[in-house]
């Protein structure tokens, strides 16, 4: 769309949008949960492309239709990838859902891992 615009003095000023860049690439966040011990518990994980030393964010949700919330904000190491302790379930919790996300910016999508739940083993 076009906007031809006449001003006083009969000066017309041509108008448009801006031109849509090229569409923002995807990251990809790939989390594998691990329990070297019955008591320990963590989240190993890397980001591609390269996002080395940069921000992410683990999110968190209490129960399957609770709102996902920030629960530790830390930063990838030199090779893009990190590694965070995840606490055991807390008593009368059914279970407990985690996930990775990293901003969105430079050319790149807001990207999300897969989604890892802790319950109770029956």
């Amino acid at each position: 769309m076009v906007w031809a615009v006449l001003l006083a003095g009969g000066l017309v000023v041509v108008v448009t949008p801006p031109v849509q860049g090229a569409p923002a690439e995807t990251r990809e966040v790939v989390v594998k949960p691990r329990e070297p011990r019955p008591d320990v518990f963590y989240l190993a994980g890397r980001v591609r492309p390269d996002y080395a030393l940069k921000p992410a964010v683990l999110q968190r949700r209490n129960c399957g239709d609770c709102s996902w919330f920030a629960f530790e904000r830390f930063r990838t190491d030199a090779r893009s990838r990190f590694r965070l302790s995840v606490p055991d379930l807390e008593p009368g919790r059914s279970k407990v859902c985690y996930r990775v996300r990293v901003p969105g910016g430079k050319g790149f999508e807001e990207a999300v891992s897969e989604t890892n739940c802790l319950g109770p083993v029956t």
